[in-house]
């Protein structure tokens, strides 16, 4: 999605788009994350890019994390190979030439590099209730709403799984697994000990 075109550009094409579903019947990937960092440009009066720096970024010393990986750090990206149904493709690496220029569309919904590092920062950020080093970056209430299942069990989804589930006191365990829509599966534990 977004190809050339700016998240604006995009967002006002949204509006076209149809409910796939009435809320609550059923589950499928959209574009509302997208909206969400339209949104943010709007209400920040920032670039999406610049917003991220700004306040979530630079305040939790996210320094590999962005849109596009500098010419400078190319080297440090890992090579990400294809895969069919015979399997991965070793020989056959993707084409990642793109990925040093700045993206016209910033997703809202994906499309940053990072690293291991800065990942288990903004991790231990969420893990911490929204604050790292002394410096929140989000309420506590907000990490709150992040970490709870929106989704009632009676919701069919359209493909793959998400769970977003409590697996012992404090414990919180969030996972993707979809074909086709994403190779990659992403898995991120949570366990946040109360007083």
């Amino acid at each position: 999605m977004g190809g050339h075109q700016s998240l604006s550009e995009m967002a006002a094409k949204f509006k076209h788009i149809p409910l796939r579903y009435h809320p609550g019947e059923k589950w499928a990937y959209g574009v509302s994350t997208d909206l969400l960092g339209y949104l943010v440009e709007v209400l920040s009066g920032m670039r999406l890019d610049q917003f991220l720096n700004q306040h979530i970024f630079t305040p939790l010393g996210m320094k590999d994390t962005a849109f596009y990986v500098p010419k400078e750090k190319i080297e440090r990206l890992a090579t990400i190979y294809e895969k069919d149904q015979d399997g991965i493709k070793a020989g056959k690496p993707v084409n990642l030439d793109h990925v040093t220029k700045s993206p016209k569309f910033l997703s809202g919904g994906g499309g940053l590099y990072s690293t291991a590092s800065d990942y288990i920062r903004f991790a231990q950020m969420l893990l911490n209730r929204g604050e790292l080093d002394r410096m929140r970056v989000l309420t506590v209430e907000t990490v709150e709403l992040m970490i709870k299942n929106h989704i009632s069990p009676e919701v069919d989804f359209e493909q793959g799984r998400i769970y977003v589930r409590r697996l012992w006191s404090g414990v919180w365990y969030l996972a993707s697994e979809f074909e086709g829509l994403g190779r990659y599966c992403q898995y991120l534990f949570f366990h946040q000990l109360r007083d």
